[in-house]
């Protein structure tokens, strides 16, 4: 009852090719589930020269959600144009590459936004944070990455522990991130969340974030900023 689902997109974030199958594997083992289409012989109209490729592994089992638990989501960059190895320089231990694929192209992806909505769970001597990242835009949002900060100007707060990070997000998709910290290692300071993207549109990203008084798990508004590019 393991589910897989393979979904490609352009740079603009247009899906191009999108299966779903219901498989299952024995433990310590590997098995061929699917063939993608291939890029290099046109199998699929109107793919970009650099491509996403989305690959989402569920458990329809281990969840009373009916969508199932996902296990795992990974993401790939791809090229339409290989590497060309040139063989009349290859000798017993390499061979050179003559070419090489050309992700040329992510260097003028279209800009995409994030909304990004936050609450906290305090313990006794730490806080549990949970993060809901959107992609509110039309392209994919490539490499974005959370930091928590000891106010806006201060440095990070360390060590975090994060579910995941350097994420990428298919247009319209949510992923919730957790993260953890000890509260003296805040050293008294608000946090302040950054984050970042290779391709955020940091005017038109937003935290959806309220305040509330409740106690135990709350929402608690937290001053956010986003930044464009790789973190500094």
């Amino acid at each position: 009852a393991l589910q897989v689902q393979a979904s490609i997109y352009n740079l603009d974030g247009t899906l191009k090719y999108k299966r779903t199958l219901t498989t299952g594997i024995d433990e310590d083992a590997a098995k061929v589930c699917l063939t993608l289409p291939s890029s290099s012989t046109g199998q699929i109209a109107g793919l970009s020269d650099t491509y996403f490729l989305r690959l989402e592994l569920k458990d329809l089992k281990e969840s009373k959600d009916p969508g199932g638990k996902t296990h795992s989501i990974n993401w790939y960059w791809l090229s339409k144009r290989g590497d060309t190895l040139n063989w009349e320089k290859s000798n017993w231990y390499t061979t050179p590459e003559s070419s090489y694929m050309d992700y040329s192209a992510l260097q003028d992806m279209p800009k995409t936004t994030l909304e990004i909505h936050h609450s906290s769970l305090f313990r006794e001597d730490s806080t549990l944070r949970e993060l809901k990242l959107t992609n509110t835009g039309k392209a994919v949002a490539f490499f974005v990455h959370l930091r928590i900060l000891k106010g806006k100007e201060g440095e990070d707060i360390l060590p975090v522990i994060f579910g995941d990070n350097y994420i990428s997000l298919a247009p319209g998709e949510t992923r919730t991130i957790r993260c953890s910290y000890r509260n003296k290692d805040a050293e008294g300071a608000a946090p302040y969340f950054l984050v970042s993207g290779w391709n955020l549109d940091i005017r038109g990203s937003r935290d959806s974030s309220v305040g509330s008084g409740d106690t135990g798990r709350s929402v608690w508004k937290a001053d956010t900023g986003f930044e464009e590019g790789l973190p500094q």
